[in-house]
């Protein structure tokens, strides 16, 4: 959360919020698995509930998405999770700062689009 707040000037209290969101929208997520059996682990369950809009404006944007692609071992986990999370976290940041055009769901992923394609650039 941390080194995305600093690459993109995100206020350092609105990254510890999302960052507190997105737990508990996990926490919330995987008790909502445990009654709801699913293939998928709470962070793959919430990234395609959130970005399955995202998805879809790409597509209809004619565009890839975007979506971060760490190729290392980090320490917090396999690569495949740690993109997801980067992903959450960069859309969480820019939902809690865009006030409101947080009514304009177009807008925000114009925005996560063009933010992470300059963050994977600079990785």
């Amino acid at each position: 959360c941390e080194d995305l707040g600093n690459f993109f000037g995100f206020q350092d209290s609105s990254v510890r919020n999302q960052a507190e969101h997105l737990l508990i929208l996990l926490s919330n997520n995987r008790r909502y698995m445990t009654m709801v059996p699913t293939p998928h682990s709470p962070i793959h369950a919430l990234h395609a509930k959130v970005f399955s809009n995202y998805v879809k404006w790409c597509k209809a944007m004619s565009v890839k998405p975007n979506f971060a692609k760490m190729n290392t071992m980090c320490v917090s986990g396999p690569p495949a999770v740690v993109s997801r999370v980067v992903d959450l976290v960069l859309f969480f940041c820019i939902w809690g700062e865009s006030a409101n055009i947080r009514h304009m769901p177009e807008c925000l992923w114009y925005l996560y689009h063009s933010m992470m394609e300059s963050y994977v650039k600079n990785e």
